[in-house]
C-alpha cells in the first residue's frame, strides 16, 4: 500500500457541488427571476416611473433620481452576476475566473442606501420602493449564493486522507 500524505483538496470539475447547483433547476429559477426583475425594472423606469417622477416635489424628484441610479446600478450588478454564473454553467467560463470577476468587480456589493436621500421616503412612488426592496433581496440572495459556491472551493484538509495517513504511519505498509 502506498503511503498516503495529508493533502489539501479543491475540486472544480463536473462533480463538485457548485457545478451541480448551477446545472440544477434552482439556479434556472433564480436566473429567470433575475431576468424578470430586470425587465420589470426597465419597464417601470421607462414608463410609469418616468411619468410619475414629473409630478414629484423638487426634493422628492432629486431623491427619485438618486434611488433610480442606485436601483439601476444594483440591477446591473445582479444581472452581471447571474450571467457570469450562467456562463460557468454553460462551460464558456472557468469557475474560478468567474468567482474572481464577481468578487473583484464587486458585483454582489450593495449600493448606497436611503440615508443619502434629502427627504422622506413617503414622497416617492411605492412601485419604485418595491423595486428597490426586491433588488436588495435579489442582491442578498446572489451574495449568499456566491459565498456558498465558493465555500466548498476553499482549500481544506481532507480528513479521510489524514486518517489513512495516520493508519499508514502507525501500522506501516503491512
Amino acid at each position: 500500500m502506498e503511503e498516503m500524505k495529508t493533502s489539501a483538496i479543491t475540486q472544480h470539475d463536473e462533480t463538485d457541488l457548485a457545478m451541480r447547483y448551477l446545472k440544477a433547476e434552482a439556479f434556472g429559477s433564480l436566473y429567470s427571476r433575475v431576468m424578470v426583475f430586470i425587465e420589470n425594472t426597465a419597464s417601470y423606469l421607462d414608463g410609469p416611473g418616468r411619468a410619475r417622477s414629473k409630478s414629484l416635489t423638487p426634493v422628492s424628484a432629486n431623491d427619485y433620481m438618486v434611488i433610480t441610479r442606485q436601483l439601476t446600478t444594483g440591477a446591473m450588478r445582479i444581472a452581471n452576476t447571474v450571467l457570469v454564473l450562467k456562463a460557468v454553467r454553460d462551460g464558456s467560463m472557468p469557475f474560478m475566473r468567474a468567482i474572481s470577476d464577481i468578487k473583484g468587480k464587486g458585483m454582489t456589493l450593495s449600493v448606497e442606501g436611503p440615508e443619502t436621500l434629502a427627504g422622506p421616503l413617503d414622497g416617492l412612488p411605492t412601485e419604485l420602493l418595491a423595486l428597490v426592496t426586491r433588488c436588495e433581496d435579489l442582491r442578498s440572495e446572489m451574495e449568499r449564493l456566491v459565498e456558498s459556491l465558493t465555500a466548498e472551493c476553499r482549500t481544506t484538509t481532507n480528513p479521510v486522507h489524514d486518517a489513512l495517513s495516520l493508519i499508514s504511519r502507525t501500522f506501516g505498509n503491512a
